[in-house]
């Protein structure tokens, strides 16, 4: 549904790229694409691990996941992923957690 624009006022057309309905469109768009991206970046990395996965694989694994696709999107749209950058080493460095050998507990 159009309105008429009245001076300085904006259209609500679906179609302008401007309209907050659009807008409200694509930010629901990128989620979509950020989950794909994730989800994909997920069964990458269990599939890697050689074994079943545990929870704390599953959740690490998003975390590692999610990190990777929000500096993707900050760089994309021309911002600093510098936090990103440095989370993702040592994320990637506790990967996969559950195989990580524990302390035997001190007696």
């Amino acid at each position: 549904m159009a309105h008429t624009a009245t001076a300085g006022s904006f259209t609500s057309d679906d179609n302008n790229p401007r309209s907050a309905r659009a807008g409200s469109m694509r930010m629901k768009e990128i989620a979509r694409e950020n989950e794909m991206n994730i989800k994909t970046i997920v069964a990458g990395l269990l599939d890697s691990i050689g074994r079943s996965p545990t929870e704390a694989d599953r959740i690490a694994a998003e975390v590692i996941a999610s990190t990777a696709v929000r500096a993707r999107r900050l760089r994309e749209n021309g911002k600093s992923d510098a936090l990103e950058r440095r989370a993702l080493p040592a994320l990637l460095r506790s990967w996969p957690p559950s195989s990580q050998p524990r302390p035997e507990p001190e007696h």
